[in-house]
């Protein structure tokens, strides 16, 4: 984009951004105790089950390596295909991240139930008219963070990447519709259906037993955060990440239920999606 555009997005998002920090002042979404009527979970796990769900999370990943070997995929030559890497992602999410779900899935089915966790979709209506006015709030002030801080970067003289998340780099080197379409399901369906059962799900419930709903979506933010960024590789990506998670960990907390959280996150990658492939089509 050209400088003139780039103001004029930036104005749109400013305004956005005003807007939506108006509804969440008003509303009182900020405030510590905003939280305190908010549904309660009567799923009883412990911290063992994040300490148990981390060390999954390991398995998975060097799983995920070996079932790529297996099947072909890896090593991955260099250049690697972008096809090639596409489907790597993928795996990487299903094999890397199913065990930790498959956990929490078991231990909420044991320990009270999937509607108590907020897996089971109940009232749908009413979830899916919260998701949307939870992404028109939340996604301004997302990409707000992420702008303020490529400003600062820019007073500071550090370097700002165009494209930091690998699987975004992979969709520009995209030779064809097929691997868009590959890893557009990826990011849109697969990643915020899965990190949101663990970042929200597992961590945050398993640790209201020994912590307040604030502090349990801090720690869920900064995990959700620190984990994403082997995938985005610059630090510029953290502060947005953080401001999601955040608003993903209070939304949980607020709701009871996973799915405004996933629909949000599914949004932001959507959102993040539909811009890289406006400014650069596939052919």
């Amino acid at each position: 984009m050209n400088g003139q555009v780039e103001w004029v997005v930036a104005g749109v998002l400013l305004a956005w951004t005003l807007a939506a920090l108006t509804v969440i002042v008003r509303r009182g979404w900020a405030r510590s105790d905003s939280l305190d009527d908010a549904p309660r979970r009567r799923v009883d796990l412990l911290p063992v089950d994040v300490v148990v769900g981390v060390g999954l999370l390991l398995v998975g990943r060097l799983s995920a390596i070996e079932v790529g070997q297996a099947i072909g995929l890896l090593p991955l030559p260099d250049p690697a295909p972008p096809h090639d890497l596409a489907l790597m992602a993928l795996l990487a999410q299903l094999v890397g991240l199913g065990p930790a779900v498959i956990y929490f899935l078991v231990r909420c089915a044991l320990a009270g139930g999937w509607d108590q966790a907020g897996l089971w979709p109940g009232k749908p209506v009413r979830l899916l008219r919260l998701a949307a006015l939870a992404t028109v709030v939340a996604l301004p002030v997302v990409f707000a963070a992420g702008l303020l801080t490529q400003w600062i970067s820019l007073i500071v003289g550090q370097p700002v990447p165009q494209v930091a998340h690998e699987m975004l780099k992979v969709m520009l080197a995209a030779e064809s519709r097929g691997t868009v379409a590959l890893l557009c399901v990826s990011a849109i369906v697969v990643a915020p259906l899965l990190e949101e059962v663990i970042f929200r799900g597992l961590v945050q419930t398993s640790l209201l037993s020994v912590m307040g709903r604030w502090p349990v979506v801090g720690v869920s933010a900064v995990f959700f955060a620190v984990m994403h960024l082997p995938a985005v590789g610059v630090w510029q990506a953290m502060p947005p990440l953080l401001v999601l998670g955040l608003i993903l960990g209070w939304l949980y907390e607020k709701t009871g239920s996973l799915w405004p959280g996933i629909a949000l996150h599914a949004a932001f990658n959507a959102a993040n999606v539909a811009m890289l492939l406006l400014l650069v089509p596939v052919e």
